[in-house]
């Protein structure tokens, strides 16, 4: 495995070396009441924070932080143990790190006792439910991908990635839309174990990132729960192996870093067939938590401006880039001929 980082942003969208060989050549690539430091009276508001959804040029993108979507995830966890179906945080055989034990004995009371109101009440109990953590170039890609713009709409969560989704609300008028990088979302469920005390499965990256984001996080965070690992090199033929590796897991939340828009579309296409509680696109994150990439610094993370940096460090993406200037004039175009109608 290559020692050198790649620079890449906080957006979960990211597709750092994902890796297909399927055709698809990919260049990147309820928590516990008691442990919340967020109050009663935040998460009593979280349905409704959540649920404010607003049209951002068509995509329908859900008005939040990053506590209030890691709350949100908790929600369905808690949906789907008090259902019966799908996963449940019981305890496990082993411990962190990825390992495909199955679990043993019941569900555990904590995780699935919180009194979380489901935060979307349109999608199908069957199914798990899906997060999108789009950016602004995804957003503009949707313009032109009738599927993917019809998948970001069917999500159960969809929260703005990227500091020009932000720009482009508050072109259309919108206010207090939040950015909420996937990656802080992946690390606040990942790091917080006491409060979201589930386990998690590893789909994505090139061969050996997943485990060694697991064996990271199982240094960081021993008590958080890593169910197995996979890496993001495979043929639409494996993929049956690959469910059934994860549903024999019994993972409640299943983390796919296959790049945008290729994890959004492997996870809606499999949706039905996967035995879990929680799908979450996650571009890059898992290279980050291995250490095969970095975040850019704070400076640019805080004023928006990681795509500036991430086309000093890379200058080959400055095609893909021209997708953000593009959407803003996309969305100044909507405002002026589409707002109002579409709404």
């Amino acid at each position: 495995m290559n020692d050198s980082k790649t620079i890449i942003e906080a957006d979960s969208s990211d597709n750092t070396d994902t890796g297909v060989d399927s055709g698809v050549n990919a260049d990147t690539g309820v928590g516990n009441s008691s442990n919340t430091d967020a109050g009663a009276d935040y998460r009593a508001n979280v349905d409704t924070r959540t649920n404010d959804k607003i049209n951002i040029t068509g995509i329908y993108v859900n008005r939040t932080d990053i506590k209030g979507a890691a709350y949100a995830v908790s929600s369905y966890v808690a949906r789907k143990c008090s259902s019966g179906s799908g996963g449940s945080s019981g305890s496990r055989s082993g411990g962190s790190g990825c390992s495909s034990g199955s679990r043993s004995g019941n569900g555990s009371i904590h995780a699935c006792g919180g009194a979380y109101a489901s935060v979307s009440s349109s999608s199908s109990a069957r199914f798990p439910a899906m997060v999108c953590t789009p950016n602004a170039e995804i957003m503009m890609e949707a313009q032109n991908d009738k599927l993917l713009h019809d998948i970001l709409n069917a999500a159960d969560l969809v929260i703005a990635d990227g500091a020009g989704v932000v720009l482009a609300s508050k072109i259309l008028g919108h206010k207090n839309l939040e950015r909420v990088p996937g990656f802080d979302l992946v690390k606040e469920l990942l790091t917080n174990p006491a409060r979201y005390p589930f386990s998690f499965f590893f789909l994505g990256g090139k061969p050996g990132v997943a485990e060694s984001a697991a064996a990271k996080i199982a240094e960081s965070s021993p008590n958080t729960k890593i169910s197995g690992c996979r890496d993001g090199y495979f043929s639409e033929l494996q993929e049956s192996d690959i469910i059934e590796q994860v549903n024999k897991s019994g993972t409640d939340i299943l983390l796919v870093a296959l790049g945008a828009p290729r994890q959004e579309k492997w996870i809606f296409k499999n949706r039905s067939r996967l035995n879990v509680t929680v799908c979450i696109g996650v571009g890059g994150s898992l290279d980050v938590l291995a250490g095969s990439a970095s975040l850019a610094p704070a400076f640019f993370r805080n004023n928006g401006l990681e795509w500036l940096y991430r086309l000093y460090k890379e200058p080959r993406r400055l095609r893909r880039m021209l997708r953000l200037p593009k959407y803003i004039l996309f969305a100044f175009y909507w405002r002026l001929f589409r707002q109002g109608k579409q709404e």
